[in-house]
């Protein structure tokens, strides 16, 4: 296991990534849009399976069949028309959401830098034109990504195979068959093998980048997840009739990481210091009197947000650990499973364990899916991702 450590207040910030948001990408961008009803994976009818054994959809994560997803697709100019492409996937893309670089397909950021989020669509399409020109990405690489249509919970969080087999029959079929793509790459395939395969995620996109990796190691091979929350985040997804602890399954509970079968995969993941659930977090809960006044500290818990008894015992927090989006099953008791830092400490652990091929990067002075460790170590970890898909 490769352990790095670097620090978001220096300030410093990878060459390759100087003015990215100025940088406008060189080759074709595409957008494909269907409604659920289309779908054979997401198509609106998985719902939650709550904790009393009853079908529910919690509000946010509420979808129609009509719902559309959305497809978005950058092929570089360097690709070769007919080659094998390598894929870099990216789940959670949902435009406006306040991801970093996230934008309509055509358009450049134009509103600013969030406080925090995944690397967006337009941040990692001018990666690839930068790694690419620097030769440390494969020429022949595309990029993917797909909103959250059916649900961020249900999408993200959910532990089974079903992520992959979406990506590998419907994402890439679609992608191929788009009227506009078939006009301009008639002959575009993309690659059987999962080392160029990588899917890269932060925060739920970050552990499903695991779960893929490790539950379909033939559909991708390279998981890239940022202050990941493998986590037990939901006591009511269809998987936690399986795996109860949800993501936190990995490394805690079933243990899959150490007792599942060993799988031929790369894996990286990152970790901030004040990450979600961590007692240094600042956090600006209602009444606390604790104003967050850190750069993409958009969370954290009080030391004693947990008791129920205590002052802030009255606050209702979706975010808070063990208030869980008000299950009944995680309850108002504190959550042992809902602090990043930890749970990626044991995630890196447990990886290490079993000699899984792993880089684990813990960035300090920051906060989850801060991107400030996209500006000091995304070109690098990227660069990593498809070492072996050459």
């Amino acid at each position: 296991m490769d352990i790095i450590v670097t620090d978001a207040a220096t300030g410093f910030v990878d060459p390759l990534m100087m003015n990215w948001d100025t940088h406008t990408p060189t080759g074709r961008s595409y957008t494909i849009s269907y409604p659920l009803r289309e779908s054979v994976y997401y198509n609106c009818s998985r719902w939650f399976w709550d904790v009393a054994g009853v079908w529910a959809l919690r509000e946010e994560e509420q979808c129609t069949p009509d719902t559309r997803r959305m497809v978005r697709a950058y092929i570089p100019a360097s690709y070769e028309n007919g080659a094998a492409a390598a894929v870099l996937f990216a789940g959670d893309d949902d435009v406006g959401s306040g991801c970093v670089g996230c934008t309509p397909a055509d358009d450049r950021p134009s509103m600013g830098r969030p406080a925090a989020g995944q690397p967006g669509f337009w941040l990692n399409s001018v990666m690839l034109d930068r790694l690419i020109a620097a030769g440390r990405m494969p020429p022949n690489t595309v990029h993917i990504t797909t909103n959250n249509a059916n649900g961020r919970d249900i999408e993200m969080n959910t532990v089974s195979g079903l992520y992959s087999e979406f990506l590998q029959h419907e994402v890439l079929k679609r992608v191929r068959s788009h009227p506009e793509v078939i006009a301009d790459y008639p002959l575009l395939r993309f690659t059987s093998d999962p080392k160029g395969r990588v899917l890269m995620g932060c925060s739920a996109g970050g552990d499903q980048a695991i779960i893929q990796a490790l539950m379909r190691p033939d559909v991708v091979g390279v998981g890239v997840a940022f202050s990941a929350t493998v986590t037990w985040t939901s006591t009511a997804l269809a998987s936690n009739g399986s795996f109860p602890l949800g993501a936190a399954d990995l490394w805690a509970g079933e243990g899959l990481i150490a007792t599942g079968p060993k799988r031929d995969v790369r894996l990286f993941h990152s970790c901030a210091q004040h990450d979600l659930g961590t007692w240094t977090a600042p956090y600006d809960a209602p009444g606390t009197g604790m104003p967050s006044p850190g750069f993409g500290c958009v969370s954290g818990y009080p030391t004693n947000l947990c008791d129920r008894e205590g002052e802030n015992g009255a606050i209702k927090d979706g975010n808070r650990p063990g208030r869980n989006f008000g299950y009944v099953g995680v309850g108002d008791t504190c959550n042992p499973y809902a602090d990043w830092a930890d749970a990626n400490n044991q995630t890196a652990s447990a990886l290490h364990s079993r000699g899984y091929d792993h880089r684990y990067l813990w960035v300090r002075n920051a906060c989850h899916c801060d991107p400030r460790q996209y500006d000091q170590s995304l070109p690098t970890v990227l660069t990593w991702a498809f070492e072996e898909a050459w």
